[in-house]
């Protein structure tokens, strides 16, 4: 566990001073997520992916606010983002740390799945959209009918909790 920092961040837009406020009991490997992401172009906040999108990466700087004990983390995080959001000056999606989708609607997957099912209803295709369909999935079994080896799925859990612990901090990338 040595080497890992927790603590508070800010990612600063230099061209306009906006921030975008997090927190990680890691901060070296929450830095490279963010940048990953932002690189790729699939950020989760859709707010900063579009300023990089248009400034770029030069006009970005990690920034390390404070360091705190991980137990402190939720509270400063709260105290930083209270301050850049008085501001309007803050890219993260809500100004709650603690209950960050208090407030938002969401729909669950069975609504989703619902709407679309209720507007594929009734699609009627065409004799040669469906050879095209047909062509184009002939060969491809894409996992159907196929099992994984016991072993084989023992090896990807573990894979899986291993990647979940280096996002939280709890290995080293290493281990």
């Amino acid at each position: 566990m040595s080497g890992h920092v927790s603590g508070i961040y800010i990612i600063v837009n230099t061209k306009n001073g906006k921030v975008y406020v997090g927190q990680s009991s890691n901060l070296t490997l929450r830095f490279a997520y963010h940048r990953s992401r932002l690189k790729c172009g699939k950020h989760y906040n859709p707010h900063l992916q579009s300023a990089w999108n248009k400034y770029g990466e030069k006009a970005f700087k990690f920034l390390k606010l404070e360091y705190c004990p991980v137990e402190q983390l939720d509270e400063r995080e709260q105290h930083y983002i209270d301050i850049y959001w008085s501001k309007a000056m803050c890219y993260n999606l809500t100004n709650d740390v603690i209950a960050p989708l208090r407030g938002r609607s969401l729909m669950c997957r069975n609504e989703t799945r619902l709407k679309i099912s209720e507007k594929a209803k009734g699609r009627v295709f065409s004799d040669e959209a469906r050879q095209k369909m047909s062509a184009a999935s002939k060969g491809h079994k894409r996992g159907l009918g196929s099992k994984r080896t016991e072993e084989s799925r023992k090896r990807m859990g573990e894979a899986q909790k291993r990647r979940h612990a280096r996002l939280r901090g709890e290995l080293n990338d290493t281990e």
